[in-house]
């Protein structure tokens, strides 16, 4: 039971989708790099480690005594000698991020057709193919998922060609969010809320008419005109 304190739920890019996603049971041991060294006391590293979390040495041992013997195949150098470890070959590399993935943050995928961002609470990891904004501010999430911003998005960053757009920190950084009083804020949050609610309950829920309310909301903050709007709705469709 000891070993639930490291061991974490993660999340691919694949899982999330526009405001949801779907956990895929899958699991990350998070042991920081630093934190062997921090706690150990006088016991050799590895000693330590292992009357800690008997289970998870256990488990590691098994893999990489497997792979080190040639049982299985593995790509790179395996677990004992791999690039991205921390002091020890049971940590992780160093991170000064790992606490965030504990707050309310807005995560999102690194490749889609559409930008797809969703609010996650607490406690869910990820790999490299997806990404978050340490906080969860809906608000920004409205105009995240928007057709207005997904249009932008398109024209600033880079593409695979027609097929799928790639979410990168440089691009995503450029997307203009009207800085407006939190109390106007408000009616975009109630729709994100509903949105949230109604794809925790059913990942098939049809949120189209929640959506496009948002889109109207966010056209008009843009001041874009009806040509323009039309632009922005056939370049989805393409």
């Amino acid at each position: 039971s000891k070993s639930a304190e490291i061991i974490k739920p993660i999340l691919r890019g694949r899982d999330i989708g526009r405001c949801y996603y779907k956990w895929a049971d899958l699991w990350i041991i998070v042991i920081p790099s630093g934190w062997t060294n921090k706690n150990k006391g006088k016991e050799k590293p590895e000693v330590f480690f292992k009357n800690c979390f008997p289970a998870i040495y256990d488990y590691l041992k098994g893999i990489g005594d497997k792979v080190k013997n040639g049982e299985i195949k593995a790509k790179g150098k395996g677990l004992y000698k791999r690039d991205d470890q921390g002091n020890y070959w049971w940590e992780l590399r160093d991170c000064d991020y790992y606490p965030e993935f504990n707050n309310e943050k807005i995560i999102y995928s690194d490749i889609g057709k559409r930008l797809s961002f969703v609010y996650e609470p607490s406690g869910k990891f990820l790999n490299n193919t997806g990404y978050f904004i340490n906080n969860g501010n809906k608000y920004l999430l409205a105009f995240l998922n928007s057709l207005a911003l997904n249009f932008y998005y398109g024209q600033i960053s880079s593409q695979l060609g027609n097929a799928a757009l790639r979410a990168f920190t440089i691009y995503i950084e450029q997307l203009p969010i009207p800085n407006i009083p939190e109390t106007e804020q408000k009616p975009f949050i109630i729709l994100v809320d509903k949105i949230l609610s109604l794809k925790k309950s059913d990942l098939q829920a049809d949120t189209n008419a929640l959506e496009a309310e948002i889109d109207r909301m966010v056209y008009k903050l843009y001041d874009l005109r009806e040509e323009e709007i039309a632009i922005v709705e056939e370049s989805i469709k393409r």
